[in-house]
């Protein structure tokens, strides 16, 4: 089902997918100084859109959510 190209794209997307969960998070419990950048992450959320990877989707979503209300 998955190629050796998925996985390797999944190593990518699933640890950024976890940093935005954690920076949503810890914008919503306060810290203001989060760490993702915004060219991985809609990167990577890209990359979760061309493969169908939902969760990474949303997390990668959120860390990007995350990293705009600061711009505010």
């Amino acid at each position: 089902m998955y190629g050796p190209d998925t996985h390797v794209t999944r190593a990518f997307v699933a640890p950024l997918g976890e940093l935005g969960n954690h920076d949503h998070d810890e914008y919503e419990a306060g810290n203001r100084e989060v760490t993702a950048e915004e060219a991985n992450l809609l990167y990577a959320r890209r990359l979760a859109s061309q493969h169908g990877f939902w969760r990474q989707i949303l997390s990668t979503m959120q860390g990007v959510d995350t990293l705009y209300d600061l711009a505010v």
